[in-house]
């Protein structure tokens, strides 16, 4: 059987309205970072291991003229090698951190 993570994550700005951006702190950014650098992370795990992972759950805001104060990703990787799990979870907590 495959070892399986589930990964929830939060990304807190500060919302504003849009006629005004530079008074807030778009969470969108950083979250759209955050993907580009899973898929690349996805990459090079598959070069040497068997898995699979999903991103597939994006939320941000609910208006058109409206920076959200949050933004939601949320998504499972999945491996049939023992250990690989830990070094994803190691290498996309420190992805997490370093774009927040």
């Amino acid at each position: 059987m495959a070892e399986i993570y589930v990964f929830k994550i939060t990304i807190i700005g500060k919302g504003g309205h849009g006629s005004d951006p530079k008074l807030s702190n778009n969470p969108i950014t950083p979250s759209v970072k955050i993907y580009l650098r899973y898929l690349d992370l996805l990459k090079r795990l598959k070069f040497k291991h068997k898995i699979n992972s999903t991103l597939p759950f994006f939320n941000a805001g609910s208006a058109s003229n409206v920076v959200p104060d949050k933004a939601f990703l949320q998504g499972t990787f999945r491996s049939l090698e023992k250990g690989v799990g830990e070094v994803f979870k190691e290498e996309f907590e420190n992805i997490v951190k370093e774009e927040c």
